[in-house]
């Protein structure tokens, strides 16, 4: 607590006894002891105790005003100041408009891993990010696309495209090594001492606690893919290596004896059977041949959306019918069969 303790006259005060000659001069000057206090409110009690030794009251009421100034800044700060915790994280570099200072922003954080802080000047409201290259990541806040892109889901994106680059302030809070793990640490630790409002996610790193809105969840479960988007998906999936690499998935694999039991015991309901049956006759009839059967005779033309169909109504089966429109020979001499395609 005493960090320094000396006599100002350079004399030492045991040597200061009744046989000094200059006895007349130091009852008219007197000597003081300087003495440093760290925490000056805690140890009111060792203050005053040196002080009564001093001569003059002053330093006593200088003392006590220190003392109670002291203890005013220490309550106010505790309960009504909030910003003291703010004020403690100090950046180590400021800059004041993120937008006229982008060029700056950008060469300066360059390669750099650390943590950031933006700051709205129009609310107060702050965000706290951290990167492994920090230039690529505040690249990233310039970029309109970018922005329109994430501002369903980043606070901070809105707040950009609403209150533009010129109302926000950037404080470049720590750089640290390019690891992860420590990045992430020392972000979860600013998101803890600045409670930032533009950060939704609390635990750095981790999606942990968001909550889609129910116009995202709506818009999720009404999504429909597009055809070009249908076209890449399909394409994947029917491609060459796709199919070998499902196929090398499946070589020697053996289901369990319970899910083989239950394969083997399963049954449709007689609404999917009726289903089923639809939409294979549906898929059947698209990828079909429509016969025409002329009747010589009657000089009629039917259409039949199947050979199947065909030969039922020739009473006879598809394998004759197709037989008949390879040769061109009439059928039983009456029946004219042609494949339309």
């Amino acid at each position: 607590m005493l960090n320094e303790c000396e006599n100002k006259d350079g004399n030492n005060p045991e040597n200061n006894n009744n046989n000094s000659p200059n006895k007349g001069n130091d009852d008219k000057k007197h000597n003081y002891v300087k003495v440093l206090v760290d925490a000056p409110y805690e140890n009111r009690d060792i203050i005053l105790k040196v002080t009564k030794k001093q001569k003059g009251i002053l330093c006593v009421f200088l003392v006590a005003g220190l003392i109670f100034l002291s203890d005013c800044l220490i309550k106010f700060s505790s309960s009504t100041f909030d910003a003291y915790t703010v004020l403690s994280a100090t950046a180590l570099f400021t800059y004041d408009d993120a937008l006229s200072e982008k060029s700056v922003i950008l060469k300066n954080n360059n390669k750099k891993s650390g943590v950031y802080r933006w700051i709205n000047l129009v609310n107060g409201k702050s965000y706290v990010g951290s990167s492994v290259n920090l230039g690529y990541r505040l690249k990233q806040y310039y970029s309109v696309s970018y922005l329109n892109r994430k501002k369903s889901a980043s606070s901070i994106s809105r707040a950009f495209v609403k209150y533009g680059h010129s109302n926000f302030k950037l404080e470049t809070l720590e750089y640290c090594e390019a690891d992860r793990l420590i990045i992430l640490e020392r972000e979860q630790h600013y998101i803890n001492l600045l409670k930032p409002e533009y950060n939704i996610l609390k635990i750095a790193g981790s999606p942990l606690g968001y909550k889609h809105t129910e116009e995202s969840l709506a818009k999720m479960r009404n999504r429909k893919l597009s055809k070009q988007h249908l076209d890449i998906v399909l394409a994947r999936i029917l491609s060459d290596d796709h199919k070998a690499a499902v196929k090398k998935a499946r070589t020697n694999s053996k289901h369990s004896a319970d899910a083989r039991a239950k394969v083997r015991n399963f049954i449709h309901s007689e609404e999917t059977k009726a289903k089923l049956s639809q939409r294979l006759t549906k898929y059947n009839l698209s990828r079909g041949d429509k016969i025409e059967i002329t009747n010589l005779v009657e000089n009629t033309n039917t259409v039949y959306e199947s050979i199947r169909k065909a030969a039922i109504s020739l009473n006879t089966n598809h394998s004759t019918i197709r037989n008949y429109i390879k040769s061109g020979k009439l059928y039983k001499g009456l029946y004219k069969i042609n494949c339309i395609i």
